[in-house]
C-alpha cells in the first residue's frame, strides 16, 4: 500500500551521518529493543525501536487506532529494515 513502515526518530547534521544510522537500524531492527506506546485516548498507538544505549532511534510511520495494527507495523519493519535501501543520490548503499 506504499505507507511507510518506519522513520529516524532524529534528525542528522549531514548525509554521512544518517546513512551511518540507516546501516545502524538496520542491524538493530530484527531483535532489538521495542516498545509500543499508548500515551492517552487522544494520542494513537506508536511504536520505537531502540539503541543499545536506550535512544530511541526510529519510530512508527504513524499512529495507529489499534494495537494490534502498531504491533503489526512494527513487525512489517522489523522484517524490511535490513534489506531497505537508502534514497537514490544520497549515497545510498545496498543492504548487508
Amino acid at each position: 500500500n506504499n505507507r511507510e513502515l518506519g522513520r529516524a526518530a532524529l534528525a542528522y547534521a549531514d548525509a554521512e551521518a544518517a546513512l551511518a544510522a540507516v546501516d545502524a537500524v538496520r542491524r538493530l531492527a530484527p531483535g532489538g529493543v521495542a516498545h509500543i506506546v499508548h500515551e492517552s485516548t487522544a494520542t494513537p498507538w506508536v511504536w520505537h525501536l531502540q539503541d543499545d544505549s536506550g535512544l530511541v532511534v526510529a519510530t512508527s510511520g504513524r499512529g495507529f487506532r489499534h494495537e494490534r495494527e502498531c504491533r503489526y507495523n512494527l513487525d512489517q519493519f522489523r522484517e524490511a529494515a535490513p534489506d531497505a535501501l537508502a534514497p537514490e543520490g544520497h549515497g545510498g548503499r545496498t543492504p548487508h
